[in-house]
């Protein structure tokens, strides 16, 4: 079987001294004292060629470490890890980055490292800068640049190599908005290709939407590996076993700061159907309206919206987005798109609910905006029913 990526009884094992002495009276008086700390251990898997990996879990699960492996920024302890072809890794946005150089000189660099000859760096250079959008401080020290623009610089480095093998760590939550939207762009791309990703999140929606298997860490072993919907399915329950909580689901993106600006945004929520003075009951009529504007790039690409009803407990009810049942915004004049949601029966049970409402790009990867709050209604209900939704049942005899 031919692989990209394979893991064998994969591990690290990092030495802890209770005092920083004794790593000298170790090495002197040649006696252990240290203990061992596993911070990887027997993970075995096999990549296939042109497959998305997605790597989940808790902080200090072994993420991280996994990646510095698969890179070879760190050496195993046991075990072997092979990755045919180049491997291109964004592991910390600007790692490797000389901060006394300019930013040119650090691309020719970054690009000698990733095994480019001085040739093909001189004929990438363009592309690079001009991804990076840094064409009037590619001279400056980059000790002078602001965090946002180190990751403009190593994203476009990374990416601009044409490699075989893409390890990315979280670089989604990294930059503004308009970077990151080009960033998932660039990502998509690399995958149609049929490039190979290990990609490593916390947004469980970011991983369901890339990748086609996934490996859940927990300290340090491998708690689960196979197909990204099972494992994520998985690894929610764990949270809400693990915390007495709803986990952040997999079908809606994450939440952007309050106030995201961008070109393409959020005009107008209405709620509709059966609701009088904000009030509907159990089982009642609701239609959810929504209009947004597209900037003329968004209008080209095309746009989805997503749709989360959040009890006021912060219990996350129920999401749903355009994108999964195939449907799309449709245009109203002068850059205008709208689209509505019928329930044709509520089944919410009694409370307080409102709605988050995310537009985004046509990848649905990409946030253009997202209200958190609006819409917001009580259900009563008439019944003694408990629970968060009512079930469609009956009773028969046995």
């Amino acid at each position: 079987m031919i692989t990209s990526i394979r893991a064998m009884e994969l591990g690290k094992a990092y030495r802890i001294y209770s005092r920083p002495v004794d790593s000298l009276k170790e090495w002197l008086f040649r006696r252990s004292y240290h203990r061992l700390f596993w911070a990887l251990k027997d993970v075995d898997l096999a990549v296939s060629p042109g497959t998305a990996l997605g790597v989940m879990g808790d902080n200090g699960a072994g993420k991280t470490t996994f990646l510095q492996l698969l890179a070879g920024t760190v050496a195993p302890s046991c075990g072997t890890v092979e990755c045919n072809g180049r491997v291109s890794a964004i592991l910390e946005l600007g790692s490797g980055f000389h901060p006394d150089l300019s930013g040119l000189d650090n691309i020719r660099l970054g690009c000698a490292t990733l095994g480019l000859s001085p040739s093909e760096t001189k004929r990438r250079l363009p592309e690079i800068v001009a991804f990076s959008e840094l064409q009037d401080f590619i001279d400056r020290p980059v000790k002078t640049y602001s965090t946002g623009m180190y990751a403009r610089l190593a994203f476009s480095v990374a990416t601009s190599v044409d490699p075989d093998i893409l390890i990315v760590d979280e670089v989604l939550a990294v930059g503004d908005q308009h970077f990151q939207k080009k960033s998932i762009d660039r990502m998509m791309a690399f995958r149609k290709k049929g490039g190979t990703m290990v990609f490593c999140s916390h947004s469980l929606y970011h991983i369901r939407e890339v990748c086609d298997i996934c490996l859940w860490l927990k300290n340090g072993r491998v708690e689960m590996l196979g197909p990204t919907a099972e494992i994520t399915e998985a690894y929610q329950d764990y949270i809400r076993s693990r915390d007495g909580q709803a986990a952040l689901p997999a079908d809606l993106p994450p939440a952007l700061p309050e106030k995201a600006f961008s070109d393409s945004h959020l005009l107008e929520v209405i709620l509709e159907g059966d609701l009088k003075d904000g009030v509907i009951g159990t089982g009642g009529k609701m239609t959810v309206r929504v209009k947004a504007v597209l900037s003329p790039a968004a209008e080209a690409e095309g746009a989805h919206l997503g749709i989360l009803f959040v009890r006021n407990d912060n219990i996350w009810c129920y999401g749903v987005g355009t994108k999964m049942n195939d449907a799309v915004l449709y245009p109203l004049g002068k850059g205008q798109y709208g689209i509505s949601l019928l329930l044709d029966e509520l089944p919410l049970l009694a409370g307080q609910y409102s709605l988050e409402v995310v537009l985004f790009d046509g990848t649905a990867m990409h946030a253009y905006d997202h209200w958190k709050g609006v819409g917001c209604f009580r259900v009563t209900q008439s019944t003694q029913e408990v629970g968060m939704v009512r079930l469609e049942h009956h009773w028969e005899p046995l």
